[in-house]
């Protein structure tokens, strides 16, 4: 398919929801939004042949799209229906070495910072067919969604959900567009947002909408996560405990899912009163996600266990024991972990042979990649090989991609 080109050109300042933005910590770096939005548009005609159009977008009108010829009279407006539009893609100018670290190093606050100029003024075009903005709003959805909830921790609460609110407003375009192959993931995102600003009616009413994925759906981890958070905020400690059990259950762990449904497992066991179990999750958590968010958390959780005491006495029925025939001491190994005596060993990406599917990759919202070079750094020496070039938004994401998939696939292979 033939690709078009829309170039986005940032001129005036955002206002509203970028306001909104500032307040909650996430500020763009470019405060602005395009005056004028080109666009080569390419739609099925009345005679069956796809044409293209080089326009300059002027809204959207219901199912129809809103348009002028480029460079002619700003009154000469046409429109489109949306039926006939074939595909829609964006030149996305992006600063491509700071996103791509941001993504490489889970610096939230930067990926949303990064996106939100470029993809807020497009919030009216997500949803039109074969689009390629669709996959970075997502991106750019979830990372708001995680500095959400690091203002939450912060107790920054009216911070957090303001971004909840901004993030779910995205992620709700894009579960409604049919042809996007994470439509169903946001959906289920979105009732995460519900659910963290305490919308629980809509929440179940938006999970009942959901469609219930089989055994090896992409949304299947997701799907069952969310299903448990609902549970938790119902106060349903025992059913949220056997839906994220399901969550946790089966080989396609999303490795942005299974994480967040081990730690909740492990919330779960405390709250349950079997903090052996829950000490054993968080430290394994630890072990086999260092240098995340998740493995912080894992620590801070373990810290408070093995202060109070919680595991001192030998357990009575040990799992190892019962099953395996062995007789290790975990509060041993826990206490190593937190004196930084015991890390994860290194996965390399040639330990495995899982191929990912670079289409997974082009949203840019799975890499761990190693940081990029630093922007700051001094020029290079005489004769040294030039910087590679300068790479639109879309394509960062994609070698942030391809360049974490081996080391990813190994983590994953890991899990099962």
């Amino acid at each position: 398919m033939k690709h078009l080109f829309i170039n986005v050109m940032i001129m005036t300042a955002l206002t509203g929801t970028l306001t909104a933005m500032a307040q909650t910590g996430v500020t763009a770096a470019a405060s602005s939004m395009p005056s004028v939005i080109n666009a080569t548009l390419t739609a099925t005609q009345r005679s069956g042949k796809n044409e293209s159009l080089e326009v300059e977008l002027v809204g959207r009108q219901g199912n129809k799209l809103a348009y002028r010829e480029k460079g002619g009279p700003k009154e000469a407006s046409l429109s489109i229906e949306l039926a006939s539009v074939v595909s829609l893609d964006f030149d996305l100018q992006l600063e491509a070495d700071p996103f791509s670290r941001a993504l490489a190093n889970r610096n939230w606050t930067v990926v949303a910072t990064s996106l939100w100029p470029v993809i807020t003024p497009l919030l009216p075009y997500l949803n039109i067919t074969d689009n390629n903005a669709a996959g970075l709003a997502y991106t750019m959805g979830s990372a708001m969604i995680k500095v959400a909830e690091g203002h939450r921790k912060a107790n920054a609460e009216d911070k957090a959900r303001r971004l909840y609110v901004e993030a779910y407003k995205v992620l709700e375009i894009l579960a409604k567009a049919q042809w996007f192959e994470d439509a169903e993931s946001a959906r289920l995102k979105g009732v995460l947002c519900l659910i963290a600003i305490t919308n629980y009616p809509q929440a179940e009413a938006q999970l009942k909408a959901a469609q219930t994925p089989e055994i090896g759906d992409a949304s299947w981890g997701l799907y069952w996560y969310a299903q448990a958070v609902l549970k938790v905020a119902r106060g349903d400690m025992r059913e949220a405990m056997n839906a994220v059990t399901r969550s946790l259950a089966f080989e396609n762990k999303d490795i942005d899912v299974f994480p967040d449904a081990l730690l909740l497992s492990a919330r779960l066991y405390e709250d349950l009163l079997e903090p052996y179990r829950a000490r054993d999750v968080y430290y394994e958590v630890a072990k086999v996600f260092p240098d995340t968010e998740w493995s912080a958390t894992a620590r801070e959780h373990l810290k408070y266990i093995m202060d109070k005491g919680l595991t001192k006495d030998p357990e009575k029925s040990s799992v190892e024991v019962v099953f395996f025939g062995l007789n290790e001491n975990v509060n041993t190994k826990v206490t190593a972990l937190l004196k930084g005596d015991e890390r994860a060993p290194i996965l390399e990406e040639t330990s495995t042979t899982i191929e990912v599917d670079e289409a997974d990759m082009q949203s840019g919202k799975k890499g761990e990649t190693a940081p990029a070079a630093d922007a700051s750094a001094p020029p290079p020496e005489p004769g040294a090989k030039p910087p590679p070039p300068k790479t639109s938004a879309m394509d960062a994401a994609k070698q942030a991609g391809k360049a974490s998939a081996g080391a990813k696939a190994a983590k994953t292979e890991a899990l099962k």
